[in-house]
């Protein structure tokens, strides 16, 4: 059995390395055998994940057919996706392994059919959108921004913030990385602005464990702390401030978050 173990971890990717022994100690020790072959197998192979988490029966006849998303479904889609450890390295590295490996049929048909099964479905089309954009896959381009779009959004920021909770960790991470990698959008606006703006404690303070940008502005000139401010989120007016956001900062109506508090009390 171990011999088995450590020929295996001989040909995964280094990048794989701190995930393995984590759990095998001794393949710190180990030697990496990179070869072209490695990095088709290893792409080929986290292709194959995702597809399966995102195809599971779990996934098709649950998430996919919700209409209209509640608090609770949010924390279940949560906890499902903190089922697949290996999202958030496979979304983390997958580009460098599909760059490495070069030209390959088998795994371009692969890509071109998890980009399709993710923008199909609502629950997982920012997952598509930023596939489609970090791997520079020609069906990838083409996604459209479309009436799910804002839709998808407001699920992958409700089950990151429902994510929030430490006993989360793998789903939060891919999560922040999807996030604060997305494509970017006409209105500028970062993922630290988008949580405050929906009023998401959670998501607001794991962007800010990030260190993300605090004072970014938006096409308005708007930063986090104008849209806490605007609907009234104490708690993430507070978080905002505990990191030294910039109070003074006016957006393009020469507004500060303080001018748009008291218009709204």
């Amino acid at each position: 059995m171990a011999s088995a173990v450590d020929e295996t971890v001989q040909f995964m990717h280094q990048t794989a390395r701190e995930f393995i022994i984590r759990t095998i100690t001794h393949a710190s020790q180990l030697q990496f055998e990179i070869t072209d072959m490695t990095h088709r197998t290893v792409a080929a192979t986290w292709v194959r994940y995702l597809i399966l988490c995102f195809t599971s029966p779990c996934m098709q006849e649950g998430f996919s057919k919700i209409t209209s998303w509640a608090e609770s479904d949010f924390r279940a889609y949560a906890e499902y996706l903190n089922e697949w450890p290996l999202i958030e390295y496979t979304l983390r590295f997958m580009k460098e392994h599909l760059h490495l490996c070069g030209s390959n049929e088998e795994v371009t048909q692969l890509v071109t059919t998890l980009i399709r099964l993710l923008t199909d479905n609502q629950a997982s089309y920012f997952l598509g959108r930023y596939l489609g954009c970090h791997l520079g896959h020609s069906n990838g381009k083409e996604i459209p921004v479309n009436e799910q779009q804002e839709a998808s959004e407001n699920i992958i920021y409700s089950t990151l913030n429902a994510a929030a909770e430490p006993k989360l960790p793998h789903v939060a991470e891919a999560l922040l990385l999807t996030c604060a990698q997305n494509c970017p959008d006409a209105e500028q606006k970062t993922p630290l602005i988008i949580s405050a703006q929906k009023g998401l404690v959670g998501a607001t303070q794991l962007f800010l464990n990030k260190n993300i940008e605090k004072d970014a502005k938006d096409n308005l000139g708007r930063t986090a702390l104008h849209y806490a401010a605007e609907n009234g989120s104490e708690a993430i007016v507070q978080l905002l401030t505990e990191q030294k956001a910039n109070k003074r900062i006016v957006d393009n109506q020469k507004k500060t978050a303080l001018h748009i508090a008291v218009e709204k009390s």
